[in-house]
């Protein structure tokens, strides 16, 4: 398999389902099937994958209105002149947060959990630092998660 241009195939628009379009090694054809029933005369139209606005501007030329995977994506970072950068590096490489890219979603999900961790973890103290690294893995876990009340993440 390999990632290629297919002549005409982006004459198609997008709309929102799921990739389609593939190989098939058999009839030595690419085969895309329909999302729904398209009508004689109606646009036809494929997925063209899960990304955001600027990912599609980029690579299609294009924005799509009602995307639902649209994001803003922030990076964050602690500070080389932070006194505690080595310990806040520390518990977010064990909580499994090594990068510093986040994403936004538009969604009424709540916050990715490394976010939410990173967030929480550049917020504490010395002491509250510590606390956190002498807990159980499956403990300190809970930095990464959002807790919904009422609606609402607090």
């Amino acid at each position: 398999p390999v990632t290629s241009l297919i002549p005409f195939w982006d004459l198609a628009n997008h709309d929102h389902g799921q990739l389609s379009t593939d190989y098939d090694p058999e009839a030595d054809a690419t085969v895309c099937l329909a999302q729904r029933d398209f009508s004689q005369g109606e646009q036809f139209t494929i997925f063209y994958g899960v990304r955001a606005n600027c990912d599609l501007l980029i690579h299609n030329g294009f924005v799509f209105p009602d995307n639902q995977a649209d994001c803003l994506t922030i990076r964050l970072g602690v500070a080389k002149t932070d006194t505690l950068s080595t310990a806040r590096l520390g518990l977010l490489e064990r909580l499994g947060v090594t990068g510093q890219k986040f994403h936004l979603r538009r969604t009424e999900e709540p916050l990715e959990g490394g976010l939410v961790a990173f967030l929480r973890v550049l917020q504490m103290d010395q002491a509250a630092i510590q606390e956190q690294m002498d807990k159980e893995d499956t403990e300190i876990l809970g930095l990464c998660r959002v807790e919904v009340r009422k609606g609402r993440a607090c």
